[in-house]
């Protein structure tokens, strides 16, 4: 009886979570922590122009014009999203131990909900 009523409350929480994730529509890799917002990206350097590819729960897609050396192509993902978010080039930084990696941790110091971010993300995007 007592697996039965653990199983019970640990599916009505699961419940309750998908509720919660499916009324705001932000995928998981857009997250708020603190004052800021965290990204997961997926860098693909040496573009012809940078653009958002592709926004899901495990990354968001990042097109980058600019070759992956010293630093280049983080300045440029740093410089793209604080432009396409409206921030300033300084609110936006890649988070040390990704910086050599394509898949990035981005800081993005605002106030902005996630709901927002992903919703200019978003737009970008098309």
């Amino acid at each position: 009886m007592f697996t039965l009523v653990k199983n019970h409350i640990f599916r009505s929480s699961i419940y309750v979570f998908q509720t919660l994730r499916m009324e705001s529509n932000v995928p998981g890799s857009i997250t708020r922590r603190g004052n800021s917002i965290f990204l997961s990206v997926q860098a693909k350097p040496n573009a012809r122009q940078s653009t958002i590819t592709d926004i899901n729960d495990q990354y968001i897609g990042v097109c980058v014009a600019a070759p992956p050396r010293e630093g280049e192509a983080n300045t440029e993902l740093c410089e793209y999203l604080s432009q396409v978010i409206g921030v300033k080039k300084r609110q936006v930084s890649v988070k040390p131990g990704t910086q050599k990696s394509r898949s990035k941790i981005v800081e993005v110091e605002t106030q902005l909900s996630p709901d927002q971010i992903y919703a200019v993300l978003r737009s970008a995007s098309n």
